[in-house]
């Protein structure tokens, strides 16, 4: 009994250093992160939208989004592009009651409240598409700048650390695919 208790408190004291090695690890990590960051626009609206229409074209090629919804975002876009984020949005709620799990066009909406500074409801929709596509690291990453822009720095770190794990887990992926080629 004796010599169990002493080696439930060994693993426990190496449990515990480990983790504050990994918080002090990932404390100094994404301090680093939101100083480089602070640095970059929260926004990058067109190249993020060049890419979401290509990702949306490809998609309907293989039938999976429809051309009518496809053409519903893009025109969302172009709104935006035009810094006119009421219409953005009004384009992506109607969007939206036609395909509600489109990750996408509940991003985009998200990012369109966001520049029209309603906070709450940006918020509600950056976790819908993050729950919609869990693969995905834009919703958290957009997430994490709006919380850092209203001064919620812990929860903006936290969005942040979660995207960069789900970006690293990507290029993972991809590179191992790419040596399988």
């Amino acid at each position: 009994f004796g010599s169990s208790t002493n080696s439930r408190a060994s693993r426990l004291s190496r449990s515990q250093m480990r983790s504050v090695w990994i918080t002090v690890a990932v404390t100094s990590f994404l301090t680093s992160c939101c100083e480089a960051q602070k640095r970059q626009p929260v926004f990058y609206w067109g190249e993020h939208h060049d890419a979401i229409e290509e990702h949306l074209e490809e998609q309907v090629k293989n039938e999976k989004v429809s051309q009518e919804h496809f053409d519903e975002i893009k025109q969302a876009l172009a709104h935006a592009k035009e810094d006119r984020h009421e219409d953005a949005a009004a384009a992506l709620k109607s969007s939206l009651e036609a395909k509600p799990d489109s990750a996408h066009a509940t991003q985009l909406l998200g990012m369109s409240l966001h520049k029209l500074d309603r906070h709450g409801e940006a918020i509600e929709h950056y976790k819908a598409a993050s729950k919609l596509a869990p693969h995905a690291p834009d919703p958290l990453h957009h997430l994490g700048g709006l919380f850092e822009g209203i001064g919620r720095v812990d929860e903006s770190k936290a969005a942040h650390m979660i995207a960069r794990v789900i970006d690293r887990r990507l290029k993972k992926a991809a590179k191992k695919k790419s040596e399988e080629l």
